[in-house]
């Protein structure tokens, strides 16, 4: 028997999953989120912030973790 792991470096491709809910279960699709277009506006109203007063002027509150 020969060992998977030789020692070489290699990187993960990629994950998959299946079979964690019944279908009935699952979160709705946000093709029949009623609130996408609320999302979009207010994506839309910090852009035009943004072009107005320049890319740092809005910023989310999760992106503060990151710095």
């Amino acid at each position: 028997m020969t060992a998977e792991a030789d020692g070489r470096a290699f990187r993960l491709i990629g994950v998959g999953g299946s079979t964690f809910s019944d279908p009935e279960r699952a979160d709705v699709p946000d093709l029949l989120d009623d609130k996408i277009r609320t999302y979009a506006r207010v994506e839309g109203a910090m852009e035009a912030v943004r072009r107005k007063f320049g890319r740092p002027a809005i910023s989310k509150g999760r992106s503060l973790l990151e710095r």
